[in-house]
């Protein structure tokens, strides 16, 4: 995804809204995403239960949203995107 410079204003004015680990999340999934929890947790170094609770924050701010599906694993995983 190329982001426009109106969406890093935006992502840096959201920034102290939210926790490192919210922002560490976040910045990943800016950087890299579509990404799946899995992948998030890998980069990060983090267990994955530290990712999927941020996650579930960051859904329910409207800053991240569901992308489809990486398919390519036995269990279908959801990729996640920014939604700035």
């Amino acid at each position: 995804i190329v982001m426009n410079i109106n969406s890093l204003e935006a992502f840096d004015s959201i920034k102290p809204k939210l926790s490192q680990k919210q922002i560490d999340v976040l910045t990943v999934i800016r950087d890299i995403g579509p990404i799946t929890r899995q992948d998030i947790s890998k980069h990060l170094d983090r267990p994955i239960n530290e990712i999927t609770g941020r996650v579930v924050e960051l859904i329910q701010e409207n800053f991240i949203v569901t992308d489809g599906n990486d398919t390519s694993h036995t269990r279908k995983r959801g990729l996640l995107r920014v939604a700035l």
